[in-house]
């Protein structure tokens, strides 16, 4: 927060501010959605509930629909819709998740990108320093950001380079490495781009 970042709340609110549009029409789907879990919690949701929402509500409509077993929440087999209505659009639910996830990233690239050239942020990279030039790191975070990076490029994160040019997430690197390591546990804003200019087969 001291360097700029978003918070859970201000990531959220944009999130629900953020309608989604077809050719003909507009709906409000991801705040109908943040506005149900409100009311069953009576606590507000944030913006990874409601990403989850987003995947359940996908994945339970495909178990009802009757998709592949392995594609099939077994508690479909249990449970049915309390609002239906939230079930009928495949197209609404998948626009309202990548409406989601590009908020979320845009958000968070908005200072991610600047994080080297501002001024201001100059004690958090020399902190970062001053503990690699001490420790041995196993960093674990929970943000998307790649700001840690940015202050200690040696950091070894998982990636490897492949037969076809580009990199791929591989744990055993983590697991084997004896350099300083950094685990992303609720993702990171690179592992959604590629990190070259041929297409990443497994960024999917």
């Amino acid at each position: 927060i001291e360097i700029g970042w978003q918070t859970t709340h201000t990531i959220t609110t944009e999130v629900r501010k953020k309608k989604q549009n077809f050719i003909d029409r507009r709906t409000n789907y991801i705040e109908r959605v943040a506005r149900v879990l409100d009311k069953y919690y009576n606590t507000p949701c944030n913006f990874e509930e409601i990403y989850h929402t987003l995947e359940q509500i996908d994945s339970y409509k495909k178990g009802w629909q009757g998709a592949a077993k392995q594609y099939t929440p077994f508690m479909t087999a249990f449970a049915k819709p309390r609002f239906k209505r939230f079930f009928k659009d495949d197209i609404t639910i998948l626009i309202a998740k990548q409406d989601l996830i590009t908020i979320v990233a845009k958000l968070i690239e908005g200072y991610n990108s600047k994080y080297k050239t501002e001024s201001e942020n100059v004690w958090h990279t020399e902190f970062w320093k001053l503990m690699y030039d001490r420790f041995k790191l196993d960093i674990a975070t929970l943000n998307y950001d790649t700001c840690i990076e940015q202050s200690l490029p040696k950091l070894e994160d998982g990636f490897e380079i492949t037969e076809d040019s580009f990199e791929r997430f591989n744990p055993r690197k983590l697991n084997h490495s004896t350099n300083s390591k950094i685990f992303h546990l609720h993702g990171c804003i690179h592992y959604g781009y590629n990190r070259t200019k041929n297409a990443n087969k497994y960024t999917l």
